[in-house]
């Protein structure tokens, strides 16, 4: 759009909306340059064909070796006495959280029980006074 703009080409988008349709008119700029003046053959002199190169199994280093015997021992499968553990270790984790959490709110509990019963009180007196 901008290019047809800058050159006084009329432009618009086809139905499908995928591309625009340009066309001459009477005040379209001609470059004095191709656009594909600009553009270099990308298989010109500076082209280099890559290619993908395996690794020799000797120039990875140790640490990636141990590392990947440990990924294959987590990955074997545990006996009952390993998951039974695990599954110990996890639930006192969680259940300690639980037990942190329970104190806590116990304590606010209590607090807005103790308010609640304290403006009782006070309603009361003020009832008693009222009379």
């Amino acid at each position: 759009h901008r290019v047809a703009a800058y050159f006084g080409l009329e432009h618009n988008v086809d139905q499908s909306g995928k591309s625009v349709i340009v066309n001459k008119t009477s005040s379209t700029r001609i470059p004095d340059q191709k656009f594909c003046e600009h553009i270099k053959d990308e298989k010109g002199e500076d082209f280099q064909k890559r290619y993908i190169l395996k690794r020799e199994n000797s120039s990875l280093d140790k640490d990636d070796n141990q590392m990947r015997i440990r990924l294959k021992d987590d990955r074997r499968s545990k006996s009952i006495e390993e998951r039974e553990e695990e599954y110990q270790r996890a639930r006192e984790r969680i259940f300690a959280q639980d037990s942190l959490c329970s104190q806590e709110n116990y304590i606010i509990d209590k607090r807005i029980q103790e308010d609640e019963a304290n403006s009782t009180q006070q309603r009361r007196q003020i009832f008693r006074i009222n009379k």
